[in-house]
């Protein structure tokens, strides 16, 4: 590993490298098979597996491994056409357009009982699903998600790049990781 390498900031850097087997592992979600497929990869030349957690998880612990996350499409109560806002959602929430929408950007089913479409690999497909079904939490309710995204993310991938390079990250570094994230979204305020 070549630790100036050991994180990226930039969506397809991971994807590229590992398609071109510069990386022997990524972890990502779904979305990366755009990026493998544009370089060159099938997705029978890898395997997917969800992120493992601790076993036994601690006593307060829960096996989350992903996050629900995507496009979203709400209805609001001051909304003039409610009968047609709701009538557009259910058509992009149906089976039918998830088929046409899930390929091109890689998106896992909306409904509970969709198909995944973005793949032909059944053990791919099923890996993901499961992740979704099981072991996926909705992100937090926030006001300014994005800088939140952008905060915690950046302390996650500095905590990252540590234990990349072999430091051992402490409970208390992540506790001091998160709180400087938190403090800068009050600052932010």
């Amino acid at each position: 590993m070549n630790p100036s390498n050991v994180q990226y900031k930039n969506g397809p850097e991971a994807p590229g490298d590992f398609a071109k087997g510069k990386a022997a592992m990524l972890m990502s979600q779904n979305n990366a098979d755009n990026t493998l497929q544009a370089d060159g990869m099938k997705s029978s030349d890898y395997g997917v597996v969800g992120i493992p957690s601790p076993s036994p998880l601690p006593a307060t612990g829960k096996d989350i491994g992903s996050f629900v996350a995507g496009i979203n499409l709400s209805i609001f109560k001051n909304t003039k056409n409610q009968a047609g806002a709701l009538k557009f959602v259910n058509f992009m929430t149906s089976p039918a357009e998830q088929t046409i929408l899930d390929k091109p950007f890689t998106a896992l089913p909306v409904v509970k009982g969709g198909t995944v479409n973005f793949t032909d690999n059944k053990a791919e497909a099923a890996a993901f699903a499961a992740v979704l079904a099981n072991r996926a939490v909705p992100l937090p309710l926030v006001p300014a998600e994005s800088e939140f995204e952008t905060n915690v993310g950046n302390a996650v991938n500095g905590l990252l790049a540590e234990a990349a390079t072999g430091k051992n990250v402490t409970t208390s570094e992540i506790k001091t990781a998160l709180q400087a994230a938190q403090d800068k979204m009050a600052a932010a305020g």
